[in-house]
């Protein structure tokens, strides 16, 4: 499960179980108590009975949509994909992350992430490197980007979408660049965003998303995985 809080895009016409669409929408604090904790009124509400989530969905690539999760860990250690990055509270709890505030880290202690990213966002090449400064990337109003540190991979919805820091090969994963798959053997990703980005049934080849991230970022698709929940 993703961390209460963190925010995810989908390629999907619908927000998977345990996720909202990030439209502004005010929900009721008692049922999210931990969210509200999080969020405060930042994003609106009375304080009282109900508060606000990130209203950014608008700006989401075609047929994308930013959602949020409602349900998740707390305080645990984010098991992930090394340098996988997404937004989260910045007063949430999570392990296994750094924040993007460009902040310098010691090669010695991240070496795996160092091996991924090196010095593509400056450091003293020496002993230390530093992560990407997100802070200006949306939402910016109490949330920050992290950066998972440590990780080979975890579970995932098929069509799920990743921020990764590299343009490199990786097991069971897409880059997101718009490229023509064969519905066969690809079903299962078929079958969860169809046509939604382009191909068609004559050819019998679907696309990808092409998606653009921050400066030495890309996006990947899960190629396979677990069946996204629908609500």
């Amino acid at each position: 499960m993703p961390p209460i809080g963190q925010i995810s895009l989908f390629p999907y016409d619908f927000a998977p179980r345990d996720f909202s669409f990030c439209n502004g929408n005010t929900v009721p604090i008692f049922q999210n108590q931990q969210l509200f904790k999080y969020l405060g009124t930042a994003y609106g509400g009375d304080g009282s009975t109900s508060f606000g989530i990130p209203d950014i969905d608008q700006l989401a690539p075609p047929n994308c949509h930013y959602c949020i999760a409602m349900e998740g860990t707390t305080g645990r250690d984010y098991k992930g994909y090394c340098g996988e990055t997404f937004p989260l509270p910045n007063n949430a709890e999570a392990g296994n992350v750094e924040t993007c505030d460009g902040r310098r880290l010691d090669i010695g202690k991240y070496d795996m992430l160092y091996n991924l990213i090196e010095f593509k966002f400056g450091g003293d090449y020496n002993t230390g490197f530093n992560l990407p400064d997100l802070r200006s990337w949306p939402p910016t109003k109490a949330y920050g980007y992290r950066m998972t540190v440590d990780g080979i991979s975890r579970e995932v919805f098929t069509g799920e979408l990743l921020l990764l820091p590299t343009n490199d090969s990786i097991m069971g994963l897409h880059i997101c660049n718009g490229e023509l798959l064969p519905v066969q053997p690809n079903p299962d990703l078929f079958n969860q965003i169809g046509y939604r980005f382009g191909g068609d049934s004559k050819t019998q080849k679907f696309a990808v998303p092409k998606l653009f991230g921050p400066d030495n970022f890309h996006y990947y698709i899960a190629l396979r995985g677990m069946s996204p929940p629908r609500p």
